[in-house]
């Protein structure tokens, strides 16, 4: 079942590098990009990822917490070509995706739901802002 669909162009590229602080050129410069093993400019794995937790969150907004990923990049998704994250199996306790182009799974992601289990770090608590803005040290001092 797919539950999204969408065209990653430089625009998003360049807002997702801003954002993440991730300028490799395979993914912000067309020109640098051309030289890599991948040829062309790709999109962020992570992006991927994000916009397919994302995806699956919004078809079923009642999910339980997530408790564990697993992610699996075989191949990469070009700026400008039509992706789509595609539903492959679901359970009350987990879900796989792919992230497809043309039917081809490009990234596979198994997301567990569940209560989370063992100690969850203090920083985590942290709100984002205090993260970002606050002086440069380990996140344990959190």
């Amino acid at each position: 079942m797919r539950l999204a669909e969408r065209t990653f162009t430089d625009t998003d590229q360049q807002r997702f590098a801003s954002t993440s602080g991730d300028h490799n050129p395979m993914h912000v410069d067309a020109l640098l990009a051309r030289r890599t093993q991948a040829g062309s400019q790709v999109v962020h794995g992570i992006h991927l990822l994000l916009w397919t937790l994302d995806s699956l969150a919004a078809a079923q907004p009642e999910l339980p917490p997530l408790c564990k990923l697993r992610a699996q990049f075989s191949r990469f998704v070009y700026l400008n070509e039509h992706a789509e994250v595609v539903l492959m199996q679901q359970n009350s306790t987990r879900a796989r995706l792919s992230v497809s182009v043309n039917g081809i799974a490009r990234s596979k992601f198994t997301f567990e739901f569940g209560d989370v289990v063992g100690h969850v770090p203090d920083w985590l608590e942290t709100s984002l802002e205090e993260i970002a803005f606050a002086p440069s040290r380990p996140l344990a001092s959190y």
